[in-house]
Formats: C-alpha cells, sequence, structure tokens
C-alpha cells in the first residue's frame, strides 16, 4: 500500500513538524506495512532533516513526482489559504472560475490535465484531519489549484467553524466534520516530557514570535512590553521556523535569551522540554499554544492572523489580543493569568484533555472506515 502525507513539511516549522509526526504515527499505527511518502516543496535539501526526525523509510517528494496512491492524508495545518495577491492575469482567472461554478471549472480542469497528461499526484482516497481552511485573495496564485484539491477530498475533519464555513464552498456537497485541531492528538507526539519549572520567585514567561509580512509593528511593541516586565518575569523568546525567522534576531540587540527550533541538529523532545518549563506563554504562532496546552501552561494568543482568533472557540481558557498591540492590554492579559494562576492551569488542562480526547476520537473512529 502507498500512503502520501500531504502538508506544508520540510521547512523547519516546529508546528508542522508536530503535525507531520502525528500523521506518521497515525498512519504507521493502522498501516504499518504501508510505503509513506512525504509531500515537501523545499527545493534545497533542507528537508532531509525529516528521515531522522520522522524516519529513515520515508521517500520524500514535490510537485514534479508523477505517482498514484492509495490514499493521501492531509496532516492538519493551515494549507488552503492565501493572503497574498497576484497578477492581474489571476485575478481574471480566479474571476472566471466564480463566474462559472467550481463544479465546471473542476471538470474542465481535471479534463485538460488528462488530456494533456499533465496528472501527476493522483489517489484512490483523499482525507484530511484537523485542517485550517481559510480565505484566498481574488488574485491569489494558488486558488485556482487548491480549488480543484479541495473538491477531491472524500473525507475532510476541520478544527474550527470558519475552517467548515470555508470548506463547505467547495467541497461540493461532500461531508465535513467539525472537530478540533490535529496537535491535540498528543499519543502520537514524541514521548513525555521530564518538566521541571522553576522554583524562584520570578514566573518564567515564554513569547513566541514570528516573521509576517501581512502586519506591520507587532514585533517592536512586544519587545517594548517584554523589556518593561524583565523585572517581574523570567523572559525568553521562542522562534519556531529558523530559516524564516531568523531575521528577527537582529532586533533583539543580544540582550534577549532566544531558543531557536534546529532540526537539523536537534531532537523535537530537547525544543519542547525548554518550552514547557515556562509558567505562561504568549504566542503570534497558533500551535504555540496549543503546545503550552500540552504541559498544562496557560496562554496569550496574538491574533496576528485570523487562525489565531479561531483559538477561543478550541480553548476558550486562551486570552486572545487583537493588533495593534497595546502595551497597556499586553500587561492585562497577562496580569489576569498571574492573578487566577492555579484556575488558568486547571482550565488548561481540561480543556487540552477535552480536545484530545475530541481528536484522537475521530482518528479511532476514521481508522475503522480504512
Amino acid at each position: 500500500m502507498k500512503i502520501l502525507i500531504q502538508g506544508y513539511y520540510g521547512f523547519g516549522n516546529l508546528g508542522d513538524d508536530l503535525l507531520l509526526k502525528i500523521s506518521y504515527n497515525f498512519v504507521k499505527s493502522r498501516f504499518p506495512k504501508a510505503r509513506v511518502f512525504v509531500y515537501s516543496n523545499e527545493n534545497t535539501d533542507f528537508n532531509g532533516y525529516l528521515f531522522n526526525h520522522i524516519a529513515d523509510e520515508i521517500t520524500i517528494i514535490n510537485y514534479s513526482h508523477q505517482d498514484h496512491f492509495d490514499l493521501i492524508v492531509h496532516g492538519g495545518g493551515g494549507v488552503h489559504f492565501d493572503f497574498r495577491k497576484g497578477s492581474f492575469g489571476y485575478l481574471m482567472l480566479n474571476a472566471l472560475i466564480h463566474i462559472i461554478g467550481y463544479k465546471v471549472y473542476i471538470k474542465l480542469y481535471k479534463l485538460y490535465k488528462k488530456i494533456k497528461n499533465q496528472e501527476r499526484i493522483t489517489c484512490d482516497k483523499r482525507v484530511g484531519f484537523g485542517l485550517g481552511v481559510g480565505t484566498f485573495t481574488n488574485s491569489s496564485k494558488i486558488f485556482s489549484h487548491n480549488v480543484t484539491i479541495l473538491a477531491d477530498y472524500n473525507y475532510m475533519q476541520v478544527r474550527d467553524s470558519l475552517s467548515r464555513k470555508n470548506a463547505l464552498r467547495y467541497l461540493n456537497g461532500k461531508k465535513v466534520e467539525l472537530g478540533t485541531d490535529l496537535a491535540f492528538a498528543k499519543n502520537y507526539w514524541p514521548r513525555d516530557l521530564n518538566i521541571t519549572r522553576s522554583t524562584t520567585i520570578k514566573k518564567r514567561l515564554g513569547i513566541v514570535l514570528r516573521k509576517w509580512e501581512f502586519e506591520t509593528g507587532q514585533f517592536d511593541s512586544i519587545l517594548n512590553f517584554s523589556e518593561q516586565m524583565e523585572s517581574d518575569f523570567d523572559i525568553k523568546y521562542f522562534l519556531f521556523e529558523r530559516k524564516r525567522d531568523s531575521h528577527l534576531l537582529k532586533k533583539f540587540k543580544g540582550k534577549a535569551s532566544v531558543r531557536i527550533w534546529d532540526p537539523e541538529n536537534e531532537e523535537m523532545t530537547n525544543f519542547l522540554q525548554e518550552f514547557a518549563e515556562n509558567d505562561v506563554i504568549m504566542t503570534t504562532r497558533f500551535h504555540g499554544s496549543i503546545i503550552a496546552s500540552a504541559y498544562g501552561i496557560p496562554s496569550i494568543g496574538l491574533a496576528i492572523e485570523p487562525k489565531i482568533l479561531s483559538l477561543a472557540e478550541i480553548m476558550p481558557c486562551i486570552k486572545i489580543v487583537k493588533p495593534p498591540f497595546k502595551e497597556t492590554e499586553l500587561k492585562s492579559a497577562l496580569n489576569e493569568i498571574i492573578v487566577s494562576f492555579e484556575d488558568f492551569k486547571v482550565k488548561t488542562i481540561a480543556e487540552f484533555e477535552n480536545n484530545r480526547s475530541k481528536m484522537e476520537l475521530i482518528l479511532k473512529r476514521f481508522s475503522k472506515r480504512l
């Protein structure tokens, strides 16, 4: 049996590396003898770290690969969206797709690919778990291709109600199940950690930052806030994607403690160990909050993008702050957690376990169908 795991893989993104590990462990638990392929469009051979991180026997492919699979598994993540603007040509193409309708366009697209013998990656069945489905700009370069993939799902489970609403536009009446994020399936994570937290008076505040070209000023505002809090907290910054985020180091000016996920040279458990030793997490990354909740750490989601707002639906105990990030609002959110710290910890653990049970039940139920 040949199975392809598809997502944003091989770029050294901690959240997506975790989703891949979960997806691989799930697939191998259900199909131990399957030949597993991983889709990665990273084109500098950096994605070779996946052989050590996931398994030596995987085969890494990209968009140029031509093959047929028994099953394609989309292992979580927000892979169906686009905030970027394309050319006028894409604007016209996307407008035409909306005019003729998705069903007609997809039939014409598949017919064209078949005539031209350009069908590359095909499958008997395509499924997705814990997916985030967003919106596309009117001139998106990837919309015309993405809509064909969305319509090709035999089963899709999404992580939030907005994703479900977006997905239903494209799936031609197929069922879209509302569940939760795949990262909650903790029994498919790396081994459990031996967590030891500081017993000092100061609490540890971990701040997850990321490169984000669609919103300006978020970095400086957060940095100014954290400098004001240094007398009350031990602060460490975490960067989840070295290749994209490392330019942020220039702004730290050597003053802050920074931890960068380095998948080529370390095990995931090493990074998670340091991350889990914080008392509170403040994050501009969606999975920063979910990983924190796995260790009972209350978090504050800094909503630089729409999917972080969905955290309030998935885990209501997570504090959400919307941009522009005013220092008074950041302080207020952090103070609210500190004042009722034990209550937030209890709620965080309970809500994580609820989502964990939900996600693992979805995987168990679907596993029986395969």
